[in-house]
């Protein structure tokens, strides 16, 4: 196994790590962490991620939507008051497109508005991939 221990993980089933000060190195360790444990264990037990409040940004939305396509057991992700604003979004929301066991994504407060209401269009583009998409306060 590489030098993370979520690469060999066969066991847990959860990670919650809300307000853990990840920021985009650490969504990028946890998304390349995920996609390596997806293609050597085919059976990943890992269900639910949350890394609300952790700030991962553009950079680590972007790592986690790389991830989305190539992680097959992945189901409920919180990714909601990441700071990721719209472009980052955008990526999650096209990934979502090669995903077929996500159902749940918490993408709330990740935009402040000064995008126009872009970033709550591209959660929107998510909705249309997934059947449980939080966007805001309201479970679209």
């Amino acid at each position: 196994c590489p030098d993370s221990a979520l690469a060999c993980n066969t066991t847990v089933t959860a990670l919650l790590m809300r307000c853990c000060n990840a920021r985009e190195r650490g969504a990028r360790k946890l998304a390349h962490g995920l996609t390596y444990n997806q293609n050597m264990h085919r059976h990943c037990s890992l269900l639910h991620v949350d890394l609300w409040g952790n700030g991962i940004g553009h950079e680590g939305a972007v790592a986690m939507s790389k991830m989305l396509p190539l992680n097959y057991s992945l189901t409920i992700l919180d990714l909601a008051s990441n700071m990721m604003e719209a472009d980052g979004i955008d990526c999650l929301a096209r990934s979502l497109e090669d995903n077929y066991t996500l159902t749940s994504l918490n993408l709330s407060d990740n935009w402040d508005g000064a995008d126009g209401g872009q970033g709550q269009d591209a959660a929107a583009d998510a909705d249309r991939h997934l059947p449980h998409a939080a966007t805001g306060d309201v479970l679209l």
